[in-house]
């Protein structure tokens, strides 16, 4: 008997749908946040030149016994570094009102938008600076460096409108 073949994945770019969300609070936390959490949030999706970093690792502890061979297990989870690259507003009216350094909350991946059923991934943050970035062949940006406070949540359902 054969093996199961993995689905032929739908392939899809981050163009195409995402939108990410700055929610203040998720009550539940690890759990989804609420409908009325993800509506008090913020849309910062047509803002977002690019981002960096979200993402984990895992590191291993090695588990030596009396043979030759040194297993290792799971050990302690590590986020990288993470940023995200928004436009500057030349009046202020920008991402500097709703995350200043110090904010903490939660940053909402939806990777096929604000869709009911469909699936989010949930980074609880720390913002540790909003810096402008000034270039003399680009727009100016504000580049928001965040930290993640507590091992992020994936593919959590994105409840429906209430």
């Amino acid at each position: 008997m054969a093996a199961t073949p993995l689905n032929a994945a739908e392939r899809f770019s981050a163009l195409n749908g995402l939108e990410v969300v700055f929610i203040p609070v998720v009550a539940a936390y690890p759990d989804a946040p609420t409908r009325i959490e993800i509506d008090a949030g913020t849309d910062l999706t047509t803002e977002i030149e690019s981002w960096s970093g979200f993402t984990t690792t895992s590191e291993t502890i090695e588990t030596p016994d009396l043979t030759r061979f040194v297993g290792k297990i799971a050990g302690r989870v590590s986020a990288e570094d993470s940023s995200l690259n928004i436009y500057a507003d030349r009046g202020g009216d920008d991402v500097r009102d709703v995350l200043p350094r110090d904010t903490l909350g939660f940053l909402a991946f939806m990777d096929e938008g604000d869709t009911p059923t469909s699936k989010m991934d949930l980074y609880p943050i720390q913002v540790l600076s909003c810096e402008k970035v000034r270039s003399m062949d680009a727009a100016t940006m504000l580049r928001v460096d965040c930290s993640m406070t507590r091992i992020p949540t994936y593919d959590l359902v994105i409840p429906a409108a209430t």
